[in-house]
This record gives C-alpha cells, structure tokens and sequence, in this order.
C-alpha cells in the first residue's frame, strides 16, 4: 500500500500471472482504475509526483513485459513508463534487493552485480560496486549512505557507506540495528525513504535516519 497525489491510495498484490495486480482507490473508498504492474514484485514505492516504482524479484525474469527488466517507474495511471535498460552499459538486475526513493529520484542495489545505481529522470547512473553485497535496503541522502541488513547473521547489520563520483567507498565500521530498548530487531519489514529508514514489527513503526546511525 502506498500513497499517491490527490488522497489516493495504490493497493499492490506482489504476485500475477494473468489479469489485474494494482488498483488505485479515493479517499472515500470507491476505486477509480484497475492495472497489471507485473508478477514478482519485491518493492513497490511512490513519489510525490504520483510516479510509481516497482522492484522484482529473480522470478520475474521467467515471465515478459516491464518485470523482465527487474526496476520499472509507472504513471499514477498504472501505465508503463519507463523500464530499466537491457544493455551492457547499465549493470543487469536478477533480483531488485533494494529500492529507495529520494523525492523523484530512486536508487538501488540489486543481486547479482550489487552496483548502486540511481535514476534521475529517465537518466540512470552507475556508481560502481556496493561496499557491502547483499544488502536488502539502502538509505542515502546522495552523498552518504548506508547498506541495511544482510544475509543470515547479519540481518540487521548496517554499512556506512560515501558516495563520491568515482565510487561507493565504506565510510566507517559497520554496526548493528537494535530496538530503542536495545534488542534485536526480527521479523521486521523494512523500507526507505531517501536517508529515513521505516522499520515495521508487528504492529509497530520506528523510524531512524542516517544522523541517527551514524551516532551508533
């Protein structure tokens, strides 16, 4: 679920092998268009424009139309609208691990390169390598960063990271993400918004922001 301009709200399902996965409904509850934004979603954000970002997991690839490409932006009309390019020049994605959104313009890490590519525009840039692979979430203000949980133990590790236009170099050592009571975070979901990261457990929502962690 995510907002869109207008009071609106856009209800994805992640998986659709056929007919309509999206549908976009108004504030007093009637629902003003149906869509197909693609099986095997991972991601799903919006802008304050309306734009709509869809991320997708390895089994996208087995399928056709905009989830082949791994990242794809549609209008608030649920159409496509942009698809991340299928060329060389652009490192591929099998498995949108990451997605984030600055206002209009969104970055990810995505398996196997794990490059930070962001996308301005319809422009997308290169970064280079990740200094952390595998990560499943990224926050970043455009200069720094950080790369959020991993596999296995370390599900809930961070690494900093400062982008510069050369490469994305580790900017200190990387630390842990705890409760505010200090425990452990499992079985959260998590998503981002530029440098702020929403963590959600149960019926719980915390927020943290890069300022935040670099303190920890």
């Amino acid at each position: 679920m995510q907002p869109l301009p207008g009071d609106r709200i856009l209800l994805v399902r992640s998986r659709n092998r056929g007919g309509a996965n999206a549908e976009v409904w108004t504030a007093d509850g009637h629902r003003e268009r149906r869509g197909d934004l693609g099986d095997a979603i991972e991601h799903v954000l919006t802008t304050p424009a309306g734009a709509i970002w869809a991320g997708y997991f390895d089994e996208a690839m087995a399928g056709s139309g905009p989830q082949t490409h791994g990242l794809a932006r549609f209008t608030p009309d649920l159409e496509p609208d942009w698809l991340y390019p299928q060329q060389p020049a652009m490192p591929e994605i099998f498995d949108c691990y990451a997605l984030n959104l600055a206002d209009e313009t969104a970055w990810t890490c995505a398996y196997t390169p794990f490059h930070l590519v962001s996308v301005t525009d319809d422009t997308p840039t290169d970064h280079g390598p990740a200094s952390y692979r595998g990560a499943h979430a990224l926050l970043t203000d455009g200069i720094t960063g950080a790369f959020i949980r991993g596999h296995g133990p370390e599900y809930d590790l961070v690494t900093p990271f400062q982008l510069d236009a050369a490469a994305v170099t580790a900017a200190d050592e990387p630390i842990r993400l705890v409760l505010p009571d200090g425990m452990e975070v499992r079985g959260a979901r998590t998503f981002c918004r530029g440098p702020e990261l929403h963590v959600i457990i149960g019926a719980s929502w915390y927020r943290t922001d890069l300022g935040l962690l670099g303190q920890g």
